[in-house]
């Protein structure tokens, strides 16, 4: 049986970079990396409870792309872009 999945989804916004996941908000965070530290957080936590997660970012094109799924590497930061670190 699969487990159910959780998406998280990273965007930046005037206020700051937010979290969302389902009727769940999470931030403003001040930079892209805290919001992603914040992410990867809840979505481990999610995972440990039985969920699948996985947390997405919106990239320049406005499309949302996975940056880390449950049982990658805890903080994926190597994928912020330049000067996001």
């Amino acid at each position: 049986m699969a487990r159910p999945e959780l998406l998280y989804f990273i965007d930046e916004t005037i206020s700051g970079w937010n979290v969302q996941c389902e009727d769940q908000r999470y931030g403003p965070y001040p930079t892209l990396h805290a919001a992603m530290a914040g992410a990867v957080a809840e979505a481990q936590a999610a995972g440990q409870a039985g969920f699948n997660s996985v947390v997405l970012r919106r990239n320049q094109n406005r499309i949302f792309r996975p940056c880390w799924g449950l049982g990658e590497e805890a903080h994926p930061f190597s994928l912020l872009p330049v000067g996001h670190r």
